[in-house]
């Protein structure tokens, strides 16, 4: 491709997407978007452009080949001007372990509690796979000043941000502390823009 460009799925349901476009959000105005749908089985309606037959997909204009896998391009956008990893006490390490643990342990949570971000009915379910995670949070921000899981907004909150729209979705009761960072999450400019592009907005998410 002649210019920067992402590749990104639905904004109201590709939690990778989600966080692809949230780790660009500082330079954002350096990108060309190109948005695909999916199917009712969750594959893309067309693959043009996407070699793994997924989203997102980051396309740089200096390199011939894309790059796939969302932590790759997270990692990759952190060395030019998007969203870096927590850089206090080697807790990039920390962020980076969290992430993948969450990626390599999460496919039950992500078939029972999709997220949707328009208005759509709750769903009650799912509890006690979030239970676990609400608690490793609670921790982050237990255990750091600033507005964010690790302080200054970074990656890592670009990666959770999906599982928050979960705790939403299914009726999860999060704490105080966590619904005021969720409140910060909001009020970024990456999540503003996002929710920009989704019509029939459900409320909980503006």
């Amino acid at each position: 491709m002649d210019n920067n460009t992402l590749i990104l799925g639905s904004p109201y349901s590709s939690t990778w997407s989600l966080r692809a476009f949230l780790c660009a959000s500082p330079i954002l105005n350096e990108f060309n978007f190109i948005w695909k749908e999916f199917t009712s089985q969750s594959k893309l309606v067309d693959s043009t452009y996407c070699p793994t037959k997924q989203v997102p997909v980051l396309y740089l204009k200096e390199m011939e080949s894309p790059i796939v896998e969302t932590f790759a391009i997270a990692d990759v956008l952190s060395q030019i001007g998007g969203l870096t990893w927590p850089a206090k006490n080697n807790e990039d390490w920390l962020a980076k372990s969290l992430c993948l643990e969450f990626q390599n342990q999460s496919q039950e949570l992500r078939e029972l509690i999709p997220m949707e971000l328009r208005s759509r009915p709750k769903l009650n379910r799912g509890h006690d796979l979030l239970e676990p995670w609400h608690q490793r949070l609670e921790k982050l921000l237990s255990n750091h000043d600033g507005q964010f899981l690790m302080g200054e907004l970074s990656i890592v909150d670009a990666w959770f941000a999906p599982l928050y729209c979960r705790f939403i979705r299914s009726n999860f009761s999060i704490s105080q502390r966590q619904s005021e960072y969720f409140q910060s999450l909001k009020a970024t400019n990456g999540w503003q823009l996002w929710v920009s592009y989704i019509e029939d907005l459900a409320v909980e998410y503006r």
